[in-house]
C-alpha cells in the first residue's frame, strides 16, 4: 500500500501526543563536520527532544566541537567510548536513549529545522511502523564524486522477511521505535564501518526488523542531506563499492547459516545484479569494468562462512577466524581496476598445523627424481649451496 508526499510537517503530527525523540550521532575524528552537523540540530524546533553524541575519537577536538554547543542545545549528551565501529557507537546511543524514537543521523549530515516533525509525523500516519527510512539526499552535486544516497518516491510499507528485499533505506536517514529495539535487539558490531564488514549494517537490522513482526516504512517526506562522498579518482569510490559488496556477501551468508532459506534468493539476485552491471569493454578502454564487485561479494560469501554466528540472536560473535578489521584492497591489479582483492589475515596456528606441515611434505617427495642422473629441484638446491662451501683456490676432487 503506498501513500502520496506531503509537501510540509504532517498534521498528524500536530494532533498527535508529541513523541519524546533522541538524536544519535556517532562520530570520530571529524570535528569539522560534526560542527556543520551539530549547527543545523541546534536550529530544530521540536518541543521534546534530546541530542546524544557518541564520540569515538582519538584526539580531543571532538570533545571541544561539542562542549562549544552545550548552551545552544540543553539536552545534548556526550558519551566518549574507546571501542570502535559504528553498530557499537549506534548500540551506546540506543541505550543511553530515553526517547520514544530514536532518529540516528550521521556526523556528516545536516538537517532542516522540521525535520524532526517529519518524522513523528511519519511515526503518526503509521502507528504499527517500528522502523522508518527517509530520504538521503547527495548534498555535493559533484559528478566526480560518489555520496551515498537514497531517494524515495512513493511512501510505502513493507511487512514480513519476504518484503526484505524491497528494503533500500539507508542508515544515514534512519529512525526507530524504541519498544521496538527492545524487540529486535542491538546492532550487529561486526557490520558497519570500522568493524569487519564495512557495512551492512543498517539492511541487517531491516532484515532482524521485519523477522520480528515489525513493519518497516520508506517515506519520502523525512530528508537529511549528507555531505560525506569518496571521489571516483584514485578509486576510493570504487573502493567503497566493493566494501559494501564484499559486506553484503558476509551478511547473506550469516542470515542462510540462521536457518533464513530465503537468503538463497537474495544470493542469486545479488550475483546476478552484479553480473549484470559489468563493463569488460569499459575495462579495456580504461574506465570502471565493475569487476571487482561480483569478486568481492563472492569473498564475503567465504568470510562469512568462516566468521562464527549467533544463531539466537542472528549476528556475528566477536572474535574468530576474521577477527579484527578486514583488508582492504590495494593499489596495483588490473584485474581489480587498480586494487587487489580483499586478504583475510591467517592465525599463525593455522599456517603451523599438522595438517599444512604433511600438505608441504608430500609436495616434497613429489619433486624428487624417480630416476638417476636427473636431479630434482631439492637435489640442485642442495648441489648450489656445496658448490658455495668448496675452499677457492683448490679443486673439490
Amino acid at each position: 500500500m503506498t501513500w502520496e508526499p506531503v509537501a510540509g510537517p504532517s498534521a498528524a503530527a500536530d494532533a498527535a501526543v508529541q513523541e519524546r525523540v533522541s538524536v544519535v550521532i556517532a562520530t570520530r575524528d571529524r570535528p569539522a563536520d560534526l560542527r556543520r552537523c551539530l549547527e543545523t540540530v541546534a536550529g530544530l524546533d521540536y518541543p521534546c527532544w534530546e541530542v546524544v553524541v557518541v564520540d569515538q575519537s582519538d584526539g580531543p577536538l571532538t570533545r571541544t566541537v561539542i562542549a562549544q554547543f552545550a548552551g545552544a542545545l540543553p539536552g545534548l549528551r556526550h558519551l566518549p567510548v574507546t571501542e570502535r565501529g559504528l553498530s557499537r557507537a549506534r548500540n551506546v546511543g540506543l541505550q543511553a536513549a530515553r526517547g520514544d524514537i530514536v532518529a540516528f543521523l550521521d556526523d556528516d549530515c545536516t538537517v532542516g529545522a522540521d525535520w524532526l516533525w517529519f518524522v513523528a509525523g511519519a511515526f503518526a500516519r503509521h502507528p504499527e511502523a517500528g522502523l522508518l527510512f527517509g530520504t538521503v539526499r547527495d548534498a555535493l552535486l559533484d559528478d566526480g564524486t560518489y555520496v551515498p544516497s537514497h531517494h524515495v518516491t512513493t511512501e510505502r510499507e513493507l511487512a514480513g522477511v519476504r518484503s526484505a528485499a524491497r528494503a533500500r533505506g539507508i542508515g544515514a536517514g534512519m529512525y526507530l521505535r524504541r519498544r521496538v529495539a527492545d524487540r529486535v535487539g542491538q546492532f550487529d558490531v561486526r557490520l558497519g564501518s570500522g568493524a569487519s564488514f564495512l557495512s551492512s549494517e543498517d539492511w541487517d537490522y531491516t532484515f532482524r526488523a521485519l523477522r520480528s513482526g515489525a513493519t518497516v516504512v520508506e517515506t519520502p517526506t523525512v530528508v537529511v542531506d549528507h555531505h560525506g562522498g569518496r571521489p571516483y579518482a584514485g578509486g576510493q569510490a570504487a573502493r567503497l563499492l566493493r566494501g559494501n559488496a564484499y559486506s553484503h556477501g558476509a551478511l547473506h551468508v550469516k542470515l542462510l547459516r540462521c536457518g533464513q532459506p530465503g537468503a538463497l534468493l537474495l544470493i542469486a539476485a545479488e550475483l546476478w545484479e552484479h553480473l549484470r552491471l559489468l563493463r569488460p569493454l569499459a575495462g579495456l578502454a580504461g574506465g570502471p569494468s565493475n569487476a571487482g564487485r561480483p569478486v568481492s561479494y563472492a569473498r564475503g560469501l567465504l568470510a562469512g562462512l568462516r566468521a562464527p554466528v549467533d544463531r539466537d540472536g542472528m549476528v556475528f560473535r566477536e572474535g574468530g577466524a576474521i577477527a579484527g578489521r578486514a583488508t582492504l584492497p590495494r593499489l596495483g591489479s588490473p584485474l581489480y581496476s587498480g586494487t587487489r582483492p580483499f586478504r583475510e589475515p591467517v592465525s599463525a596456528h593455522v599456517q603451523r598445523s599438522p595438517r599444512r606441515r604433511r600438505h608441504r611434505q608430500r609436495h616434497r617427495r613429489r619433486d624428487r627424481p624417480r630416476g638417476r642422473g636427473i636431479p630434482g629441484p631439492a637435489q640442485s638446491h642442495q648441489r648450489h649451496h656445496a658448490s658455495h662451501r668448496r675452499p677457492r683456490g683448490r679443486s673439490a676432487l
